[in-house]
């Protein structure tokens, strides 16, 4: 049960921000219109090259990858991730200088959303 919880929640908070953030740029959203019209209006909807046109990275829709892409780092489905550390021990330098030791069984949580706004800077 939880797999399928899962997947559709992934799916729904995607298309709930592309959805959104359509909305707010109807410039972009024009664009995606006018892309997609081009690239599958020759094509019969049931068809596999249908689908792989849409699903293609390369040569396919790429304002349309990139607007899922964008989509996805603005509006994570996952707020955090978490992983045990498996390893005896890790030390993780940080910009002043110093170190933080983590030790094997430790529990780290990476903040899905703080890494997606990072600017780059390490604190």
């Amino acid at each position: 049960m939880n797999i399928f919880a899962a997947g559709f929640h992934t799916i729904a908070v995607a298309l709930t921000g592309v959805v959104f953030e359509l909305a707010w740029a109807p410039p972009i959203q024009e664009r995606l219109v006018e892309e997609l019209k081009e690239k599958l209006e020759s094509l019969d909807p049931h068809s596999d090259e249908y689908y792989q046109v849409l699903m293609a990275t390369e040569n396919g829709c790429p304002l349309l990858d990139a607007v899922i892409k964008e989509t996805n780092r603005k509006y994570p489905a996952l707020a955090r991730l978490e992983r045990r550390l498996v390893s005896d021990s890790y030390t993780l330098p940080l910009e002043n200088g110093k170190r933080l030791e983590l030790k094997k069984g430790q529990l780290i949580e990476i903040p899905t959303v703080a890494v997606h706004y990072n600017s780059g800077k390490i604190v």
